[in-house]
């Protein structure tokens, strides 16, 4: 029996050859890696006695080009094509398909069978894409059909990527081919000995170099942690891209060093750089990036939420998006209200990459995930660490929660933000940031700290309306979800029923549009057919009412005293925010002295 590795450049097709090899039980190990990380694993995989690697798209390429086991390219089948396209099947918007010639003349004629206008581009390989990508925008292109990394990249230009998933009859079919190729050939297995050196020491982070400083690997967790790209590191030299990563001193020295938390943006990590000899000589040089323990606040690196995929179809959104687009270039502090899943993340990062501060930082610093010693270490640094406004300097930083702030931190903040300058050990550093906020609603503050940095961020608002107000948004919300859960789950649903989608306007979503996504994705992982039927979306909502009804109740005995009530409630918070009585003052809207009387008080109640 052929030993067969599977590389799945996504999650959703390394489920579905799980489950195809639950019946035909096969010798197959399967791991997800999209393109470099793809390589990386059958890198590693070399010498562990498969005969065979399947992949697909470009990841297959990749890896044929690079690594001596035979590897089977997991054919788009017609089938596949028919999917995505009827997922689209009345949509209003611009259509594009991108792809090799089979597959665009396939998809060309199985689209004017169901009546849906497609412009293609034709790409002949990888680096054609982003021109490909760019020339779509140009064209107005909203929706583009492909593989992960043509609509990864259509993504990233702000348009709403579908990618091409692959059904059961194909993975089927790449594995007959697959124990075909096993038979009849017999490959000898040849390395590359710069990169085996290379994956025996990997880690974490890896960027290998020849003698000479050229890097010539670099894996994706390095370029996460750098902030850029593998295609800017490749075959360059280290030291120009990346001054401190020199590695000429490694190189000549033959010694390895290391270096402790290195700030790098709003990443911090630990280096370490070994010399990688063969025969006495020194052939070049790999340093290792490790994670440093500390947690770090939430950013995006580079926000992937553009205005054209933000859905807006309903008057109430479009002027609210109509108004956020307006303001996109100031640098006025910014605030978006909403209820919790409304999407006030997301616009904040539509607002980012429509600005011209696009190209620099966006920092998300959640304030109610944070104790408050964290909270005041990320706002204002502390000896060997930057602030956090240092660290997204030139671009924006996103603040959640920040009715929860202490009176003191927020004194110190709008010092801060009225000076653009803050203290440091190095001394006084002139930063230029813009702040958007977000609330769930309007906050009431009796503390005047508090209420002088509410009225200083409130320089522009925006409020964005709950899903029962924009129902005319939910088919195409349900869309791109389903197309979304598709490449994750491994599953072909091209739509809903008109009896569902009845349901679904009919219920008023209190959880909103986090809510309608939890939904969808459970009802997509209980479809068995192409649709999501009434029986399975009836069976998730009833359970979503169900959890509606019990948070209507009340968890207080309303017969108790008024007193005995508040010290209920008090005690809840407490358990809530575990017991961090300066968060549990701010939810309660008083002092923490008063605050400390009371729980005095209900100790005797």
């Amino acid at each position: 029996m052929a030993k067969l590795l599977v590389i799945a450049p996504y999650q959703g097709l390394h489920d579905l050859f799980y489950q195809v090899n639950k019946e035909l039980n096969k010798d197959m190990e399967i791991q997800v890696g999209n393109l470099y990380k793809g390589l990386e694993i059958a890198k590693a995989n070399e010498h562990k006695g498969f005969d065979v690697i399947i992949s697909r798209g470009a990841t297959a390429r990749i890896i044929g080009e690079e690594v001596s086991i035979p590897v089977v390219d997991l054919d788009i089948s017609g089938y596949d094509i028919l999917r995505s396209l009827t997922l689209l099947k009345g949509y209003s918007g611009k259509i594009g398909i991108m792809s090799y010639l089979n597959v665009v003349q396939g998809a060309d004629s199985i689209g004017a069978l169901l009546g849906i206008d497609l412009t293609s581009f034709l790409i002949h390989n990888e680096e054609e894409i982003e021109s490909a990508i760019k020339k779509a925008k140009e064209n107005d292109i909203e929706v583009m059909i492909g593989d992960v990394i043509s609509t990864s990249v259509a993504q990233r230009y702000g348009m709403h990527g579908i990618l091409i998933t692959s059904g059961r009859e194909a993975v089927i079919e790449a594995i007959e081919r697959a124990e075909q190729i096993a038979y009849y050939c017999n490959k000898t297995k040849e390395t590359s000995r710069l990169n085996e050196l290379a994956i025996q020491h990997a880690n974490h982070g890896i960027i290998v170099t020849d003698e000479n400083g050229y890097c010539k690997n670099v894996n994706e967790k390095a370029a996460y942690f750098l902030q850029t790209d593998q295609s800017n590191l490749l075959n360059h030299r280290v030291s120009e891209r990346v001054p401190f990563l020199n590695l000429k001193n490694v190189l000549q020295s033959r010694k390895s060093e290391s270096f402790k938390e290195i700030d790098f943006g709003v990443q911090q990590f630990d280096i370490s750089k070994v010399p990688l000899e063969e025969n006495g000589k020194v052939v070049g040089a790999v340093a290792f990036l490790y994670s440093s323990k500390e947690d770090k606040p939430k950013s995006t690196g580079r926000p992937s939420v553009h205005f054209n995929q933000l859905v807006a179809n309903s008057d109430g959104i479009k002027k609210t998006m109509e108004s956020a687009r307006n303001i996109t270039n100031s640098n006025m502090p910014t605030i978006i209200y909403g209820e919790s899943g409304t999407g006030k993340t997301s616009l904040a990062q539509a607002i980012h990459n429509e600005s011209d501060r696009s190209p620099f930082p966006f920092v998300l610093l959640d304030i109610n995930e944070l104790s408050v010693d964290k909270v005041y270490t990320e706002l204002f640094g502390h000896e060997g660490k930057g602030s956090l406004f240092e660290r997204a300097n030139g671009g924006t930083v996103c603040l959640k929660g920040i009715d929860f702030l202490p009176s003191y931190i927020a004194a110190k903040l709008l010092s801060i933000l009225h000076s653009k300058k803050i203290e440091t050990l190095n001394g006084e550093i002139h930063f230029d940031v813009r702040v958007i906020s977000i609330l769930e609603k309007q906050p009431e503050f009796r503390d005047k700290n508090r209420s002088s940095l509410y009225r200083f961020l409130s320089g522009f608002s925006i409020k964005l309306p709950p899903l029962r107000e924009r129902k005319d948004d939910i088919e195409d919300l349900i869309r791109w979800f389903i197309a979304s859960i598709n490449a994750n789950l491994g599953k072909q649903i091209v739509g809903v029923t008109p009896a569902t989608l009845k349901h679904f306007m009919e219920y008023d979503w209190p959880g909103n549009i986090a809510e309608l996504h939890t939904a969808v994705q459970e009802m997509c992982f209980l479809s068995g057919g192409p649709f999501i039927e009434e029986a399975t979306a009836l069976e998730v909502m009833a359970n979503l009412k169900e959890q509606q009804a019990a948070n209507s109740y009340s968890s207080f005995d309303l017969s108790k005293t008024l007193e005995e009530i508040e010290a209920d409630i008090i005690h809840k918070i407490m358990e809530e925010e575990n017991h961090n009585q300066t968060k549990v003052a701010a939810r309660l809207g008083i002092n923490r002295t008063t605050l400390w009387r009371k729980l005095k008080f209900s100790e005797n109640v």
